[in-house]
């Protein structure tokens, strides 16, 4: 990372991020699924006790997902199909999103 990008408050990244001016590969893989793998294994790792909230946190995190990467896409300037396989998986993800969130309730 360079210096400029280390000197940028959170704030800015998320705004960047929920806005789709990040690439679609640096949202899909850098944000979503990385974070999504820190989230499930942390989970994973203090089973009982923090799965609950691992599971609420996981859950959270691909709903706020689904907007960037949806945004993402929509500006991507590379191969159309790429974009539209992100598409697919953001209404998936949200179908799943959907599903997760009434099984906890």
């Amino acid at each position: 990372m360079s210096k400029k990008t280390l000197d940028k408050p959170i704030a800015n990244h998320l705004t960047e991020l929920w806005n789709g001016n990040k690439t679609l590969a640096t949202t899909f893989w850098g944000y979503y699924v990385l974070i999504w793998i820190i989230i499930s294994l942390f989970g994973a790792m203090l089973a009982g006790l923090m799965a609950v909230p691992a599971l609420i946190l996981n859950v959270a995190w691909s709903a706020f997902m689904i907007v960037p990467i949806w945004r993402s896409a929509s500006k991507y300037e590379g191969p159309e199909s790429f974009a539209v396989l992100a598409k697919i998986f953001v209404v998936l993800l949200a179908i799943n999103v959907l599903i997760r969130v009434s099984a906890l309730v």
